[in-house]
């Protein structure tokens, strides 16, 4: 027998091989996934982003029904963590990446829509405390056309600070409290509260409204009041309306630029006025 018949013979062996029990794998990958283990709903937005995969890490809050002490869980690498512990696994974590490029790991935090917005508000100061600045909420869009489990990478950005959870730490940097794009220092901005009942609007009504007052004031500060029992779709209602009340007022003063100005950059005309319009939004629970 010749080589070249053996090696065709053991080439034709090996193709009728099944190595891997294809649906034994997807049984398990199905079973393990955080929709069918937990019953997870990811919250739908018209607002959202692609964040960058690069540097960045995830976070599960998941909402276990059967457990009526502590129905709040962290996953972080599919394990479940308690919320003291979350500090040092992310700094383990980003400590294994360049010291260079520390400053770019972020946090693509995926919660359950039902999650109470004290328990996120709680998980945030723990990874603040781990010196990271930003975070995605991820999201579904608004209405999704595919299976939810197809939309893995959308998400709402969010600068988070030290000094909002903890007010007496040094570590506290004014850049920080902005939400996006600002890469100059902005003047001093002096904390507004927009007195809305956002449950009683629709989100367009919801929208108008931010609008009008970001547009009033262009570096506000949004404060969020909040129950403790609120869900985190509460929250991410409103934090979407006012992302898509800037991203609208951007684009009617990027067309006014546009009309009048003869020659522009427009990296640069974006940047001016991504850092003219913009706001930043803190969540405060309401005094009992």
């Amino acid at each position: 027998m010749t080589p070249a018949l053996i090696l065709g013979l053991f080439s034709f062996a090996l193709s009728k091989v099944n190595f891997i029990d294809q649906e034994a794998f997807q049984q398990r990958k199905q079973e393990a996934s955080i929709y069918n283990k937990y019953d997870f709903e990811l919250p739908q937005s018209d607002y959202y982003e692609r964040p960058y995969s690069y540097l960045s890490h995830e976070l599960v809050l998941v909402l276990d029904s059967s457990n009526t002490e502590s129905p709040n869980l962290v996953l972080f690498e599919g394990q479940e963590i308690p919320l003291s512990e979350i500090t040092v696994a992310i700094r383990a974590e980003r400590n294994q990446i360049n010291e260079a490029e520390r400053s770019l790991f972020h946090i693509n935090l995926y919660v359950d829509q039902r999650v109470s917005i004290e328990f996120v508000e709680k998980v945030k100061a723990e990874i603040a405390r781990a010196d990271i600045h930003k975070i995605y909420y991820m999201v579904v869009p608004l209405n999704p056309e595919y299976d939810v489990r197809f939309y893995s990478n959308y998400g709402i950005v969010d600068r988070i600070h030290l000094s909002h959870y903890y007010p007496d730490s040094v570590k506290y940097d004014t850049i920080m409290a902005l939400p996006d794009f600002y890469f100059e220092p902005p003047p001093t901005i002096s904390p507004t509260k927009i007195r809305v009942n956002s449950s009683k609007l629709n989100q367009a009504e919801l929208q108008e409204i931010l609008k009008e007052r970001i547009k009033e004031e262009p570096a506000k500060i949004i404060r969020y009041n909040y129950n403790p029992s609120d869900p985190f779709s509460k929250y991410l209602r409103v934090y979407s309306a006012a992302h898509l009340a800037v991203d609208s007022l951007r684009q009617e003063l990027y067309m006014q630029m546009t009309d009048t100005m003869k020659d522009y950059n427009e990296y640069d005309l974006r940047y001016r006025i991504g850092n003219k319009i913009r706001f930043g939004f803190q969540a405060i629970p309401k005094q009992k």
